[in-house]
């Protein structure tokens, strides 16, 4: 990511006229962090989390890179994105991400964790279709919160959909329900453990107050 960014950059300002970098960040910059973040949060070298994994921290680099060279006079937009989920009207989707990963996994194990921890989840073509909109703003030098403005789902009302659905499931206290994920290697979301003890049960509130203002003039 971080060369990646580097390279657009170059491209970005190699001729005559400036060409406008519109960057793709995620939330999960803020992972390990409490409290609320809002549009207004710029990176430093000192706020790279090692709590946050590799891709989270090379968002962070990436965006550093890009506040300067904003500051040197390339026209820059950057969306922080959360969870995509599928398509709102097909249902399409793709089984390799988290939230699916997330839904599998607490299936083949029976059971969920009870948490008010918000699990964002933005259908795909309501991200894509902000961001086109958002893009032709030429807003430069801002920072947009792309989420599921309408509706952020709890851990707990997760699980009570895939019960609604038909499936079978305990509803344990986060530990117990995580001490029962260590105890299955085979589980789809067993890779995702570490995630889950430095994120859950406390996650960072995200905050799209300028986003969401800019969203309602469309």
């Amino acid at each position: 990511n971080v060369e990646g960014t580097k390279t657009i950059l170059n491209l970005a300002s190699l001729g005559k006229e400036l060409i406008p970098v519109h960057f793709v960040s995620t939330m999960s910059v803020f992972s390990g962090w409490f409290g609320e973040m809002d549009e207004s949060v710029k990176f430093t070298p000192d706020m790279i989390n090692s709590k946050a994994g590799g891709y989270s921290n090379s968002k962070i680099v990436s965006e550093i890179l890009l506040e300067k060279a904003f500051e040197q006079g390339l026209p820059i937009i950057t969306y922080r994105i959360a969870t995509i989920s599928g398509h709102s009207k097909s249902g399409c989707t793709n089984p390799s991400q988290f939230v699916d990963m997330l839904l599998k996994g607490m299936i083949e194990l029976g059971a969920g964790p009870v948490l008010d921890t918000k699990q964002d989840m933005a259908p795909v073509d309501y991200v894509a279709e902000v961001l086109i909109y958002l893009s032709m703003l030429e807003n430069y030098g801002t920072v947009f919160h792309v989420f599921n403005i309408e509706k952020t789902l709890s851990v707990t009302e997760i699980v009570n959909g895939i019960t609604l659905a038909g499936f079978d499931m305990e509803y344990l206290n986060f530990y117990d329900w995580y001490k029962l994920l260590l105890e299955h290697s085979e589980n789809t979301i067993y890779p995702f453990a570490e995630r889950f003890k430095t994120t859950y049960p406390h996650f960072p509130k995200f905050v799209n107050k300028f986003t969401k203002k800019v969203l309602r003039k469309s």
